[in-house]
Formats: C-alpha cells, structure tokens, sequence
C-alpha cells in the first residue's frame, strides 16, 4: 500500500481550540479499543452515557466531551491518547483508491487557513482510511477536473471556466454569477441555518455571508471578487483536495458538487474577502454543501443546474 499526496509540500496543521469541528460531527468508533478508552475518559471526567451505538455522544449538536471554552474536555485532563482515534487524526483524511491510499488534510476544519503554511507537520504512521465507492463517471470528471486545476495555472476563474465549458481566458460569464444570487437568495438558507442539528460554530461563520446576499442585485451581481494571492492559492488547493479526497461522502462527486464549491468562495469573497473572515466562512460553506440538506436547496432539479453552469 503506497500513500499517495495531492500536493507534495508537507502538511500542516495546528489546533486553535475552536471547537468547531466537535459540533455537527458523528465521530465513529473505529474498534473495541477506541470504545474502551472514551469510556473510561467518561469515567474519569463524570460523563454519562458517552457512546451511542458505535458513536460519540452528542448533546444539542455537540460532542458530549466539549467543553464550555470549545475544547476538548478528553484532551485537556487526559490527554490526546484517550481521545477516539477519529478525533487524533482529524483534520488528517484518509481514503483508498484502488491498491493506494490518498492522504490530505480537510479544508473544512476552521483553522484550515490559519494554519495551513504555519502550522506544524503532521505525521501520517498509523492513518486510519476507509474506501468509498465511486462511478466510471465520477472518477471521470474528478480526473479531468484535477488536470485542468493544476496549481502552477489554476485560480478561481479557471476553475468556472472548466466547469461552464468556457475558454479560460474569457471572464466569468455574467449570466452564471446572476443565476448564482438568484439562487442564494431564492434557496431560504438562513432557514437551515436555525434548524436544530446546525452547529453553532456554522451559524457564526455563514450568518455573515447570508445577510450580505440579501442586498445583491440580480440583475448586475457583484464584479469578481479580488482575493489576495495568497488566500486564493489556499482556496483552488482546498477545493482540489475535496475532490482528491473524496470527501462529502452522500454526494456526487459531479460538477454540481464543485460548482458549489467555487461559486461558493465568490460568494464568501463578496460578502468579507479579509483572510481572518474569509477563511473561517469558507471552511463554513465547505461544511455546509457536504450536507445534503444544503446540497439539495443550492441545486433542487436539473434546470437549476443548467442555469448556473451558464447551459
């Protein structure tokens, strides 16, 4: 078995201690080891009842060891040991293609930006993988698509450009960016922002981004946002690594997926292109479209679809 990266720098990562990652997470047990350890960190620090099923527990959408301050109640008295295997390795991804396994980190973790070039590097000993099936026709785009975002010449617009059929050169088509605020404004997501099982670290980082679309016009939606380089080169690799790692695991793989994903970092640089914000809304909308709920109102039916891919 051979680990395989999408980008060959080293990767990195550093905990801020947001908690962001322990609301709205189903985190699997992987064995009975990984059982007895949560169980005995319930012991240790008075929770009850810390396992449902072969999952951590959660409470009001949150995992049942988070403590007020967002940490890790395991984590801070007993150390990184006891925590389920799961939690150790995250943002660290894992997922077998064929006889290789791909290795990444999860742009959707909040401190993604923040710590991505700064961060310390992670070890991959011991990664925990899973497989997760796909069609002739996704591995198809998600070939074609990889190709056609090579870091050296990718950025947003290319991006857009390949998945609206365009040449890359031309401009963002006016009418896909119209059809995108119409689309935001029409899908009621503030609406699946107040549901019970959204986590309050997503509400924090969209809520931004979905009160500024409400004062967009459709019919002359704002010009492309202008991001720092930098911050652009981290948002291209974060959507390559979604589509090299598979991730979003109840979704297609298909243009609809990732279109998503890009007019989804319009969107957020429209609403506050500052590195400190974008990067925690960006992680937030990351989050969001792995959701189905959030899927299916950003792309209802087929004709949605061809409208924003300009079709």
């Amino acid at each position: 078995m051979a680990l395989q990266r999408l980008d060959p720098a080293p990767l990195r990562h550093e905990c801020t201690r947001c908690g962001g990652s322990c609301q709205g997470a189903h985190v699997r047990l992987v064995d009975d080891a990984d059982r007895a350890h949560v169980i005995a960190a319930a012991a240790a620090l008075g929770v009850a009842d810390p396992v449902d099923n072969d999952r951590l527990r959660t409470v009001n959408g949150a995992c049942v060891f988070q403590a007020e301050d967002g940490g890790c109640r395991v984590h801070s008295h007993l150390g990184m040991s006891f925590k389920p295997k799961v939690c150790q390795q995250y943002p660290l991804v894992a997922v077998r293609v064929g006889p290789d396994v791909r290795v990444g980190l999860d742009p959707g973790c909040y401190a993604s930006l923040a710590t991505w070039t700064t961060g310390p590097e992670i070890g991959v000993q011991g990664i925990i993988a899973t497989t997760i099936p796909t069609t002739p026709r996704e591995e198809a785009f998600e070939d074609a698509f990889l190709d056609a975002s090579e870091p050296d010449d990718a950025n947003l617009r290319t991006m857009l450009a390949f998945l609206v059929g365009a040449p890359p050169s031309e401009p963002a088509p006016r009418a896909v960016l119209s059809a995108w605020v119409e689309r935001m404004q029409d899908a009621d997501l503030r609406s699946l922002l107040d549901l019970p099982d959204t986590s309050a670290a997503l509400r924090v980082a969209l809520a931004p981004v979905l009160e500024a679309a409400t004062a967009w016009d459709r019919a002359a939606p704002p010009g492309w946002p202008e991001l720092d380089p930098a911050l652009e080169r981290h948002v291209v690799q974060a959507i390559r690594q979604i589509v090299w790692l598979r991730l979003g695991r109840t979704l297609p793989m298909l243009p609809a997926t990732v279109m998503l994903l890009v007019l989804g970092a319009v969107a957020v640089g429209w609403a506050d292109p500052r590195p400190e914000r974008f990067g925690v809304a960006f992680a937030g909308w990351i989050r969001a479209v792995r959701a189905r709920a959030w899927w299916s109102a950003l792309v209802p039916d087929e004709a949605t679809l061809g409208r924003l891919l300009g079709r």
